[in-house]
């Protein structure tokens, strides 16, 4: 045999062995799967948080246009409240989201209107200056504790005459009381308007709430972007085009195909541990490539 039946030698690159435990050849890319699906995770994500935020943001529209009573507040609804002392205090309020220092007074909450009944003050002022007003009174104190409401009982005796002479109130009113919300730690008393023992009455409090219609816009706003966003990584994780390239493993040249020939005529076995695959191996030998 002359050297023209020898195997062509191999080029760099196309499969041939480099140093052990080295293939120069194509390898295949790592992290290409991987990579989609994190992409469409988060793609899933925003399509969440979206969803979310547009249902909120479109509660808030729904509660400003349909809640409001006639003067355009909003309600809490009314609860009866009785203490066999001579007062009721509700507090202290904080008026501040306090895990962030945003207050929501002002602007967030509007006009805060109190009710009673016809012949019960109801006064509002700092919660220091109305536990100090109510020092050696018989009282009972509540407190909102989660959704329910705890009281706690203050023996002493009557309150002093005239509460609306007091200096300590920011607003007050037999019946009503109408205040401007403002950031502070605030709290309500309530006491009959001639001073005796034993307050029965009925409570209720509403607010304006103008930032109800610009925080409900913020939201559907921001939910409508985040469902864009997530829309559009899909639809791009979804229409990204796939190849399918060779697993290699390292250290291991690629089963030579088609078998060389020797100078004396007899095949070229195949290298140790390889078999020639048959079709069920196909699969294994193949992977999806982003």
């Amino acid at each position: 045999m002359t050297d023209d039946h020898a195997p062509p030698r191999p080029r760099e690159g196309d499969g041939a062995p480099g140093p052990p435990g080295e293939f120069r050849g194509r390898r295949s890319p790592e992290g290409g799967w991987t990579g989609r699906r994190t992409a469409a995770l988060v793609g899933a994500l925003l399509l969440v948080v979206g969803s979310l935020l547009t249902a909120a943001g479109s509660l808030g529209f729904w509660v400003d246009a349909t809640q409001r009573d006639a003067d355009g507040f909003l309600g809490a609804g009314s609860k009866s409240f009785r203490t066999s002392g001579y007062a009721l205090s509700f507090g202290p309020v904080d008026m501040r989201w306090t895990d962030v220092g945003v207050p929501i007074g002002q602007d967030w909450l509007g006009v805060v209107e109190l009710r009673v009944d016809h012949d019960v003050f109801v006064g509002i002022g700092t919660a220091d200056d109305v536990a100090d007003y109510l020092t050696g009174v018989d009282y009972d104190e509540l407190r909102l504790d989660g959704t329910a409401i705890g009281r706690q009982h203050q023996d002493g005796g009557p309150a002093p005459s005239e509460p609306a002479a007091r200096p300590i109130w920011v607003a007050y009113g037999t019946g009503t009381a109408s205040w401007q919300a403002e950031e502070g730690k605030w709290a309500v008393a309530v006491l009959n308007a001639d001073g005796s023992r034993v307050v029965d009455t009925r409570l209720s409090a509403r607010a304006s709430v103008p930032a109800l219609r610009p925080a409900s816009a913020v939201l559907v706003l921001g939910g409508i972007l985040a469902l864009a966003l997530g829309g559009a990584v899909l639809l791009l994780t979804a229409v990204h085009p796939t190849r399918r390239v060779p697993v290699v493993a390292s250290g291991h040249p690629p089963r030579p195909e088609p078998d060389g020939v020797a100078a004396d005529g007899d095949a070229v076995p195949a290298p140790t541990g390889w078999e020639r695959p048959g079709p069920a191996d196909d699969d294994r030998m193949w992977r999806d490539e982003a």
